[in-house]
């Protein structure tokens, strides 16, 4: 190739940068050196939670591939939106990140009258783990009531309107709404208890307390234990790890289908370049096989992409919004 026309290609790269908004050319500049400095991954759960976990693994594997350390910051707190909160101030640039859930990003934006933010306050970068809810049951008050199966259930508290108590990690949480859900899929009438998280309602359904609660995968331990009696999955799947466990449709509950996910995201106007930077990085921690055995703990690996991932929040909105319509929620 001659100097003439390594030259006239010079120039028109040149030209074309020019041509680029400065947004981009500032994004893509960066996204070359990204990271540049130690990132920050925003939990809105205490330590030893879902969210915590997962980030742990994802920022562990992070910090060795990019020699940059990646640190949890836990932000707890009114149903996941105080970190949220943060981290939609933050400045647009990968080193502020959200390990989010469902209720942080779709319910509570439509559930709080005066949250700080909304949906549109994020990039999404990618779904990293879903879970399917499980339909646990005190297994001395089912034993008692002679309920050995979900159709049991389901025919007692129609029998039994407003006698089965279920708890929550609090009110609107997303395992609330899909209880709110059930109710009107089966017709049925139950009592929510709220708790200060899912672990207290873990503790009172295993004290007897409440009867039921909607838990997830990490409790599969108190199942196989006895100390809790899965009786179905919100999802059309069954879970591989309950495999005699079937899901809510397969007993009769049609069309329910609930999943939810813990994922990655960004500020808003977080250039493209380096959302496809931090999404990469991401898709590279969550293939190494002890973080992706340590993720699948948590539910089903899933990595999805930027838009897939935009895509499926923008359905989910318009699905938990009808519930939370139906429902007649609204907090301050």
């Amino acid at each position: 190739m001659t100097r003439f026309s390594l030259q006239r290609r010079a120039v028109a790269r040149a030209g074309a940068c020019l041509l680029l908004p400065a947004w981009a050319q500032v994004g893509a500049a960066a996204a070359a050196t990204w990271p540049a400095k130690p990132v920050r991954m925003v939990v809105s759960s205490p330590a030893g939670s879902t969210g915590d976990v997962i980030a742990r693994l994802l920022c562990d594997q992070m910090t060795r591939a990019t020699g940059q350390p990646f640190i949890v910051d836990n932000k707890p707190g009114a149903n996941s939106s105080i970190g949220a909160a943060e981290v939609a101030r933050a400045a647009p640039d990968g080193h502020t990140l959200m390990l989010a859930n469902t209720s942080s990003v779709v319910v509570n934006p439509q559930l709080y009258k005066k949250l700080p933010y909304s949906d549109k306050d994020f990039t999404p970068i990618s779904a990293i783990v879903e879970g399917r809810f499980i339909l646990a049951v005190n297994p001395a008050w089912a034993q008692a009531q002679g309920i050995a199966t979900a159709a049991d259930f389901l025919g007692w508290a129609k029998r039994n309107p407003g006698r089965v108590r279920y708890g929550s990690a609090g009110q609107g949480n997303l395992a609330h709404l899909t209880f709110a859900m059930l109710n009107n899929h089966a017709g049925i009438v139950t009592t929510h208890i709220p708790y200060k998280g899912s672990g207290p309602a873990q503790n009172a359904l295993m004290a007897g307390e409440i009867e039921a609660m909607f838990d997830i995968p990490n409790a599969i331990p108190l199942f196989e234990s006895g100390r809790l009696k899965p009786l179905a999955v919100t999802a059309p799947q069954r879970i591989a790890a309950l495999p005699q466990v079937p899901t809510l449709e397969e007993v009769g509950v049609r069309g329910f289908d609930v999943t939810y996910w813990m994922a990655v995201q960004a500020p808003a106007r977080t250039p493209p370049a380096i959302v496809d930077q931090v999404y990469a990085a991401l898709k590279q921690a969550a293939a190494d096989p002890k973080t992706r055995a340590g993720l699948a703990v948590q539910g089903d690996v899933i990595v999805m992409a930027p838009q897939p991932f935009a895509q499926r929040i923008q359905r989910e909105i318009a699905l938990w919004g009808d519930v939370i319509r139906r429902e007649k929620l609204s907090l301050e």
